[in-house]
């Protein structure tokens, strides 16, 4: 057998072997990360009865705080609570997640669609996280436009499925804008004896043209936001 067909034979034996063990480690975590992922969609209905937050607070139980390492939080959007075995791409701004909002939704393709092709030790990262949460910033929206963004972020603990607390946010991004200048023509009816006239109209209007931003604003405003409230813990090193 030549060499290059020993790497080839090589190179699909590895494939193979990773297929496989992706797959036993998605086996052997489905039922944890299915069971996390439910309890984190029925927070909808004690939601739903929170009204919109204007102080901010936040009580947390004995599980101390990481968004790092085996993390114990996530940020998760509301419109995300109706499935999290599919990823949500509703409104301008969800269609691509702030890094906090990313590991339920994640688990929840994982879960959809196998880990046959999802690096073993990635995939068993994320699945030990998901299994690892106790509390859930849920991220709701009442204005986004251009630069602009209100909302609140409630939080709740997975151990009791209450909310301990929230915060409001209220920002205006500083991403780049442009004004676009657009014209547009009127012409008179043909009269008798007289040429037609036509009439030029230019407007303009300032665009967003640096959206990533107003996202880049939001996971700062929220980290700050909780950061504020209670000091995120960082594991040390091994």
């Amino acid at each position: 057998m030549t060499p290059s067909r020993l790497a080839l034979v090589a190179a699909l034996f590895c494939l193979a072997a990773c297929e496989r063990e992706g797959t036993r480690i998605l086996n052997e975590r489905r039922a944890a990360v299915s069971a996390k992922l439910d309890r984190v969609q029925n927070l909808r209905a004690a939601l739903a009865s929170v009204p919109p937050v204007t102080e901010a607070s936040l009580t947390l139980g004995p599980t101390p705080l990481t968004f790092t390492g085996l993390p114990t939080a996530t940020v998760v959007y509301e419109q995300a609570l109706t499935d999290l075995r599919v990823l949500n791409e509703a409104g301008p701004h969800y269609r691509t997640r702030i890094p906090q909002a990313q590991l339920l939704e994640d688990c929840g393709e994982l879960l959809r669609r196998g880990a046959d092709d999802a690096i073993p030790a990635v995939a068993k990262t994320r699945l030990d996280s998901c299994i690892n949460i106790e509390y859930i910033f849920i991220l709701r929206t009442r204005v986004f436009t251009d630069h602009d963004f209100q909302g609140d972020v409630i939080a709740f603990s997975l151990a009791t499925g209450r909310p301990i607390g929230g915060f409001p946010l209220d920002f205006t991004s500083a991403s780049r804008t442009d004004t676009v200048t657009s014209n547009s023509y009127t012409t008179t009816p043909r009269r008798r004896g007289r040429t037609p006239s036509v009439t030029k109209h230019t407007t303009s209007r300032t665009v967003n043209t640096d959206a990533q931003q107003v996202r880049f604003d939001l996971a700062d405003a929220i980290e700050a936001e909780i950061n504020a409230l209670t000091p995120i813990h960082v594991p040390a090193a091994k």
